[in-house]
């Protein structure tokens, strides 16, 4: 069982009341590979809480995207021809499908093959599909915001095989088995710019139930950068609930349904998650019911979240933009400059933007951010020899 040991934090794990625990999720894995790591490895120390002004001047400040810093591959190389297999987490999700329309798009902008597998949110399809594309010979691997800890074997036999794997949308350990695995990402950041505006929105009071899969490392990180920002929250509470792996797929969502049951459901005023992909059919579940009484926060600033909140009195108050696509394209890139013997660049700090009722018109069809000067535009200059 992986569970929360941080106990600055008032929150309960609530995973006996909801049915839901982590045991159930390995076991949906099938794998004896380690799991993505709890959101608080052992103790932290709760700082002076901010004032109500200070987090809503810092919510202001995540709202100007005008200036972000982008990673930037530098070099020219010949990507030469190849093939690569995009394996996507999960085709019915909007955030997995634009990993894997990017990747697409990139592969052909270079001049290679592409083929996408679709894992449909389950660990041991997206193993089986990577071992499926280093039989068949691929040149390179897309993981679409699938962990690499859950698939170790998979990894393993690509990396022995010499097949660069690049990894979107991923939190990949810096350890030496995972060498091969070049993540382009933004990593925990979405966590700790939801956080700001949440507690910011409340006059730092938010009292917050939140879901996450401990199973999935990059909802790991931008769990913990949530926790971080609530342990500098003095009048705030934080909860945190673990949903299984492929919980998701089904009707309800039962996670949802499960803690509006639960006590906890009288005792917090916002819902959140590590992902749109949870808050958004939470929401839908809420409104069904005609329950009001909660605000909801996630990432991946989707339309489904963007587009209510244009309107008077939106249950939709947060959610973050990130910029799929170009990491997308960042990751093949550098399974590309791999495989062609050229140099790799750090692309773990692709930034995001807030995105609130204030600024949601922005965003209306979705939250999609690219560098200035265009995404292709800052890839293909550099491929050479197409």
């Amino acid at each position: 069982m992986l569970e929360l040991t941080n106990p600055t934090l008032r929150r309960r794990v609530l995973a006996a009341v909801l049915g839901i625990a982590m045991a159930a999720g390995a076991a949906a894995c099938g794998s004896d590979d380690e799991g993505g790591g709890t959101a608080a490895d052992g103790a932290s120390t709760q700082v002076a809480g901010k004032s109500a002004a200070e987090w809503k001047a810092e919510k202001q400040e995540l709202l100007d995207t005008a200036n972000l810093e982008w990673p930037r591959p530098e070099g020219e190389y010949d990507p030469g021809s190849g093939r690569v297999a995009i394996v996507s987490c999960g085709e019915s999700d909007l955030g997995c499908h634009t990993l894997t329309a990017g990747a697409q798009a990139a592969a052909k902008a270079a001049g290679w093959q592409s083929k996408v597998f679709d894992s449909a949110f389950d660990p041991n399809k997206a193993g089986g599909y990577v071992q499926q594309a280093v039989e068949e010979g691929y040149d390179a691997i897309v993981l679409g915001a699938i962990n690499p800890t859950l698939i170790q074997s998979a990894v393993a036999a690509a990396t022995d095989a010499g097949i660069p794997i690049g990894c979107p949308a991923c939190a990949t350990p810096d350890s030496p088995q995972y060498e091969n695995v070049m993540d382009a990402t933004s990593g925990g950041a979405p966590g700790g710019v939801a956080a700001t505006a949440v507690i910011a929105d409340s006059d730092a009071a938010a009292k917050v139930a939140y879901f996450y899969t401990p199973g999935q490392a990059i909802e790991v990180a931008r769990t913990e950068q949530w926790q971080e920002k609530f342990d500098q929250c003095a009048d705030c509470s934080f909860e945190t609930l673990e949903v299984p792996l492929g919980d998701l797929a089904k009707p309800g969502p039962p996670f949802f349904d499960g803690f509006l049951s639960s006590p906890l459901a009288q005792d917090v005023d916002w819902v959140a998650a590590s992902s749109d992909a949870y808050v958004v059919p939470s929401m839908r579940t809420a409104i069904d019911r005609g329950i009001d009484s909660y605000k909801f926060a996630g990432t991946a600033a989707v339309p489904e979240m963007t587009i209510p909140m244009t309107k008077p009195d939106s249950l939709a108050q947060v959610t973050v933009a990130e910029a799929y696509t170009y990491m997308a394209w960042a990751a093949l890139d550098n399974a590309m400059r791999k495989k062609a013997g050229a140099p790799t660049w750090d692309a773990t700090t692709v930034p995001v933007g807030l995105v609130t009722p204030e600024n949601a018109q922005e965003y209306a069809d979705g939250g999609e951010l690219a560098p200035p000067e265009g995404i292709a535009e800052t890839f293909e200059p550099l491929w050479t020899g197409g």
